[in-house]
């Protein structure tokens, strides 16, 4: 056959090929001969007795050919659910620690070492760590004590006093709130799981408050019947300092976290002027004297006012991951609203559609919950903002309903995004892609002929382990490096994508590529992303109007790839 004829069948093998989508490149893994590779475990403990799913991210899975390991022992069950990611329920084994996690296919084995902890559920727990390290002799610190084994009915104590407000996050990680203690310096830390206990020892320092001085508070005077929200200006106020009016405390509301602002609500008191005392346990104190006046206690049954609520906005945390679902909750959690005409029993409060746990009523106070804001309706397309911290809320409408009347705190109230805590992406630490907002774009014809992406164009992509030093974070979308790649944070990037390297194939139909992250040479899971077919008018012509002048510049760079392998294949 003549030569030019055999080149002239290459070139149009190539180009038909070039133009068929994407969606064959699963079937081109399967015959690949990469060995497998393991990024990240998306589950990293499980019980001794076996039956954990776990998700496994990394390259080279063969959908009829992966085994996997946990201790030597094969998985039950391993389903692979694409090159880069499968799922496999572990065996029992016979002792509980680290292990290695191995991923084995006919191209070779991939190990991660003492990825995966097994823990024996029927043995006593273990306490690695709790953070904070130190916190105030008066108590009401917020700690997180992480190790193994903790059951739902597990108890923690510091130096031998219980933590309050207990709650058993999962076998590895429970949070509480410290007690006072009557002393400073290392306690130890234990958990008890009703099996045994475990012990840190002088994992947590108590250390003593700071000097009080209370300068003034406002307002000056209030109802008798209590429920007057009062704020108290000075220095050294922190959780746990107390406020005493006459002889009688005061509810503690808030403290700013700069000690110098603590709020409280009055108790009830007997007409005239009283002193107003500040506390940190035994170690200092502060009074002013005569600086509150109650008056006599009024009302207007039937009428409800709302003088204010402090506070007005709480900084909302998401917890959870993609399989389990993400949830929402608040800090601070409790608030309290002013007014008059409130009656114990008959009122309720709501923020926007969410009801309020009430705590307590005065005809003049309310201590309420503040309930946590529903999730987004669009929780897909609203993941990267939450994640990144940066979503926002609307402002919710406060109402408080006595009976048949209300009153509204219009639109007052603000939910505002805190900072991303552990663990609501899988696999915290290791590079992890989990959404891309958009997964789609729709390209014009000029990129074909002029080469360029509309820099407008950006993509989203929420994960974690991301870098936000300069050059240490790079994105590909399927070969093709993206460009404007900003590193919002450790959680979300944007950039503009690059042309996809089978540009061609927008001709016949939309093309797939993998979207993969990667920092300082650690490469993430891959997501799917997808350029739209794109639609040539008038009948264009596609090799005439792609090669103006004879040069195919790229594009012809990529068919002649094509083509070599398309020779080497033969040959």
């Amino acid at each position: 056959m003549n030569r030019h004829i055999i080149t002239l069948v290459m070139l149009c093998a190539a180009f038909f090929a070039a133009c068929e989508p994407m969606g064959t490149e699963t079937s081109l893994d399967e015959n690949s001969t990469d060995a497998p590779a393991i990024e990240l475990l998306v589950t990293d403990f499980g019980s001794t007795t076996g039956g954990d799913l776990v998700v496994i991210l990394g390259s080279g899975f063969l959908k009829d050919d992966t085994e996997v390991t946990f201790a030597g022992e094969l998985a039950t069950s391993v389903t692979v659910k694409s090159w880069t990611r499968l799922e496999a329920t572990t065996p029992a084994v016979a002792s509980s620690g680290l292990t290695d996690v191995s991923v084995i296919t006919k191209n070779g084995r991939a190990t991660m070492q003492n990825a995966f902890r097994f823990i024996n559920e029927s043995a006593p727990p273990t306490v690695t760590s709790i953070s904070p390290t130190l916190g105030s002799t008066l108590g009401n610190t917020s700690v997180t004590i992480r190790g193994t084994n903790f059951q739902l009915a597990s108890t923690a104590t510091i130096g031998g006093v219980s933590l309050t407000n207990v709650e058993v996050v999962s076998l590895v990680e429970l949070r509480g709130r410290t007690a006072s203690s009557s002393s400073s310096g290392l306690k130890d830390v234990t958990v008890d799981n009703g099996i045994g206990s475990g012990t840190l020892s002088g994992g947590f320092t108590y250390v003593s408050p700071p000097a009080l001085s209370l300068v003034s508070i406002a307002p000056t005077s209030g109802s008798a019947s209590g429920g007057t929200l009062v704020e108290l200006t000075g220095s050294g106020f922190v959780d746990g300092t107390s406020v005493s009016f006459g002889q009688t405390s005061a509810t503690f509301v808030s403290v700013s976290t700069d000690g110098t602002r603590l709020s409280v609500l009055t108790p009830a008191g007997n007409v005239g002027a009283v002193n107003v005392t500040v506390a940190n346990g035994t170690v200092s104190s502060s009074t002013l004297n005569s600086a509150f006046t109650y008056t006599t206690a009024t009302s207007t049954p039937g009428a409800i006012t709302l003088s204010g609520m402090t506070p007005m906005a709480t900084k909302v945390s998401a917890a959870g991951d993609l399989t389990a679902g993400i949830t929402l909750s608040v800090d601070p959690s409790t608030a309290i609203i002013t007014g008059s005409g409130f009656v114990s029993g008959q009122t309720s409060v709501m923020f926007g559609t969410q009801a309020a746990t009430i705590s307590s009523v005065t005809a003049n106070a309310i201590s309420l919950t503040i309930p946590n804001p529903p999730l987004p309706s669009d929780l897909l397309g609203s993941l990267s903002a939450l994640l990144a911290g940066t979503f926002e809320f609307d402002p919710a409408d406060v109402v408080v309903t006595v009976g048949s009347n209300s009153a509204t705190l219009s639109q007052q109230f603000t939910y505002t995004m805190g900072e991303l805590p552990g663990g609501i992406i899988p696999g915290e630490g290791g590079v992890t892609i989990i959404s891309l907002t958009p997964n789609t774009m729709a390209l014009n014809a000029g990129v074909l002929t002029g080469g360029a992406i509309d820099s407008g164009l950006v993509v989203a992509i929420a994960g974690a382990g991301f870098s936000t030093v300069a050059g240490e974070t790079t994105v590909d979308f399927g070969g093709s490096a993206a460009i404007n790649v900003t590193v919002t944070s450790a959680n979300l990037i944007t950039c503009t994508p690059g042309l996809p390297s089978n540009i061609i194939g927008l001709l016949s139909g939309p093309v797939t590529v993998d979207v993969t992250v990667t920092v300082n040479g650690a490469t993430s899971n891959a997501l799917s992303f997808t350029y739209e077919q794109i639609s040539l008018a008038g009948g264009t012509n596609p090799l005439g109007g792609l090669f103006p002048g004879g040069n195919p510049g790229a594009i012809t760079q990529q068919q002649d790839k094509r083509v070599h392998k398309i020779i080497d294949i033969r040959d």
